[in-house]
């Protein structure tokens, strides 16, 4: 039970909660974070098996985020998905700087399944 440990970083709270709760029933371990400042950190601390960010942080971005995160050996090999509205249905799955793109705009079902099919069982 919650082998599988996904860290959110998505500036709507509202979006955090909602997966949290939904990825928890699903049997994952899942911290969430609205503020992108420490995600390292919090990557180190709980070492999740991927972390789903937003593209747009408001004060930073998804970019950088996974930019700091590959920086650090500790956290580099941490597989990075994006979970953005800026992209459309048609654009999920694709990539972006090397990374999976997940859109908003998907239905919540096909959302929580597009992330559990990154993490290993």
């Amino acid at each position: 039970m919650n082998s599988r440990r996904i860290l959110i970083i998505d500036d709507d709270p509202n979006v955090t909660k909602l997966l949290q709760l939904t990825l928890e029933r699903r049997d994952a371990k899942v911290e969430a974070m609205v503020d992108a400042r420490g995600a390292v950190a919090r990557a180190k601390e709980f070492q999740p098996h991927l972390i789903v960010c937003d593209i747009d942080l408001g004060a930073t971005d998804g970019g950088e985020v996974a930019h700091q995160l590959s920086a650090d050996p500790a956290t580099a090999k941490i597989p990075l998905i994006y979970l953005s509205s800026l992209v459309t249905p048609g654009d999920s799955d694709k990539l972006s700087g090397g990374r999976k793109l997940i859109s908003k705009q998907l239905p919540y079902t096909e959302i929580v399944d597009r992330i559990l099919a990154e993490v290993p069982a």
